[in-house]
């Protein structure tokens, strides 16, 4: 009993030993909502990770609330430039101030994208006072969105880096839609147009020759008709001042096959190239039937490398639909480029015949001692180009791209 007795005692002592420790506490720092926070602990951890430091009251070591600066970027750290023609430069100043009680130290720290930043007019801003950084942007590229950041280190212990942000897209002077034409699968007895539009981000008229690549294939004509844009008439292109509108037009008798063109438009005085790539697939009376290394898209026949001394050659088949009574004939009509035409010997040999077509054995041979060449790249500028024709009456002309190299 005795024991228990002082037990109670010694906790009813206890407890009003706290509680009078609690009081006098309260009365020396007031409520606090939260955790404490020790600002001067915090400040220093952040002034051992970054070289700008915030200046201790020299008496105490203890930083005062009132003298801590405070950053404000002024409309915003983000500018959005928008659409950009390439080759052109745009400038930004932000406008830094100091918001805080205490100097506010500034430094460029540089960038993380190809945007310029200019030098600070200031690097230190009394309280109340403000400063500008420039960032400039030189479009490059094509239809590229672009966002960068530029940073600013400060001693605003709540905010140690201003990330700056400009972004934008980069725009074409001339647009092409759409940026490739597509014919399909087409007869070769059918006459066709298909369109697209070429828009202009120059104040200047439009001024424009367009023609097909092909300049023996008479069958394919382009048009064009220029206008004036009214306002946001296209909302996706809205720098677009001009447009030009475009016809291709196709005539019935294209050889069969891959088609693989493109139109070309100079423009402007400058006369600058574009071209609109264009594809589609001729299905008439005629057609290759490949051997090994034909590639059908591009209607390619790879025949690999010869050697001059020793020559080479290749062979596949040329079917024609039989039409009536009439015997089908075929025959060489050229060889593109004309200065290579020497280096080949076609054969075309006897035909077979069954009720629905004619066969037509064809065989190219590159001739003991041809000169070296190369013709071996992946653009149709490159290949070697045979045309063969027939007398049928419609689509009576069917061609075949060679892929081939002579070496010593």
């Amino acid at each position: 009993m005795r024991t228990f007795l002082i037990a109670f005692i010694l906790s009813i002592l206890g407890g009003g030993l706290g509680f009078w420790r609690a009081v006098s506490e309260h009365h020396r720092v007031g409520d606090v909502i939260g955790d404490d926070i020790d600002l001067a602990s915090l400040l220093k951890a952040e002034t051992e990770v970054d070289p700008i430091r915030l200046k201790e009251t020299a008496s105490t070591g203890v930083v005062s609330p009132d003298s801590i600066p405070k950053v404000e970027v002024l409309g915003g750290t983000e500018l959005d430039f928008g659409t950009m023609k390439v080759g052109t430069e745009r400038f930004h100043a932000f406008r830094i101030k100091n918001s805080g009680k205490a100097p506010l130290e500034l430094a460029v720290k540089g960038s993380t994208c190809k945007c310029t930043i200019g030098t600070l007019e200031k690097s230190k801003l009394e309280p109340g006072e403000e400063t500008e950084v420039k960032l400039s942007w030189k479009a490059e590229g094509i239809l590229n969105d672009f966002s960068q950041t530029a940073t600013i280190g400060t001693n605003d212990p709540r905010q140690l880096e201003v990330l700056l942000t400009i972004r934008g897209k980069i725009g074409r002077t001339y647009i092409l839609k759409p940026e490739e034409l597509s014919f399909g699968d087409f007869s070769a007895r059918d006459s066709f147009t298909k369109t697209f539009q070429l828009f202009s981000c120059e104040e200047t008229p439009l001024v424009l020759n367009a023609y097909w690549a092909d300049a023996d294939q008479p069958l394919v004509k382009v048009e064009s008709e220029v206008r004036k844009l009214a306002s946001n008439e296209f909302p996706e292109v809205a720098d677009a001042r001009y447009v030009a509108d475009f016809k291709v037009n196709v005539s019935p008798g294209l050889p069969a096959g891959p088609l693989n063109g493109q139109v070309f438009v100079e423009v402007g005085p400058e006369k600058t190239p574009l071209s609109l790539r264009c594809s589609g697939k001729c299905v008439s009376d005629l057609r290759i039937i490949p051997s090994s290394n034909y590639d059908p898209k591009n209607n390619l026949l790879s025949m690999g490398k010869f050697l001059s001394v020793e020559g080479g050659f290749k062979r596949f088949l040329i079917g024609a639909r039989n039409s009536g009574d009439r015997k089908v004939e075929l025959k060489l009509k050229k060889i593109l480029p004309e200065s290579l035409k020497d280096s080949f010997e076609v054969e075309i040999g006897e035909p077979t015949d069954n009720n629905s077509q004619t066969l037509f054995p064809v065989t190219v041979k590159i001739p003991k001692g041809t000169p070296a060449f190369n013709r071996g790249g992946t653009s149709p500028t490159n290949f070697v180009k045979l045309f063969f024709e027939t007398n049928l009456d419609m689509s009576n002309e069917i061609s075949i791209n060679l892929r081939v190299v002579v070496e010593e």
